[in-house]
C-alpha cells in the first residue's frame, strides 16, 4: 500500500483491569488506520480533514479517561498528543506538520465556521 493511503496510527494504550484510578500503569499497543488518498493536502480543506481524522483516530486509539482521575486523564492526552506527533512526522507534508503546530487553537475556530 502507499503511504498516502494509509497511515497506522499507534499509541500506547494504558489498561486496567481495576478502574481509571490506575489507568496508567499498565500498557499495551493499540493502532488505528487513517485513510487519506481521497484528500487533498495542497488544499486547506483537505489538510483540516486530514487532521480531524488523525485526532479521532488517536482519542480512539488511547481511550478514555475518567475526568474525575487527574493522572488518567493526563495520560489520556498524552497518548493523544504523542500519537498524533507520531502520525503527522509520518506523513511528512509541511502543510499538515504547520496544522498540526497550532493545535487545538486551529480546531476550535474551524468549527465556529
Amino acid at each position: 500500500m502507499s503511504a498516502k493511503i494509509l497511515v497506522i496510527l499507534t499509541a500506547g494504550l494504558a489498561s486496567s483491569l481495576f478502574g481509571a484510578s490506575v489507568w496508567a500503569t499498565d500498557t499495551t499497543d493499540a493502532s488505528v488506520r487513517v485513510t487519506y488518498a481521497d484528500l487533498d493536502l495542497s488544499r486547506d480543506a483537505g489538510v483540516e480533514h486530514l487532521y480531524s481524522r488523525l485526532r479521532q483516530a488517536a482519542t480512539t486509539a488511547c481511550g478514555s479517561a475518567d475526568l474525575r482521575d487527574l493522572r488518567g486523564s493526563a495520560a489520556q492526552r498524552k497518548c493523544v498528543t504523542q500519537a498524533l506527533d507520531q502520525a503527522v512526522a509520518k506523513i511528512n507534508s509541511s502543510r499538515l506538520s504547520s496544522r498540526h503546530a497550532l493545535g487545538a487553537v486551529a480546531s476550535s475556530v474551524a468549527m465556529r465556521d
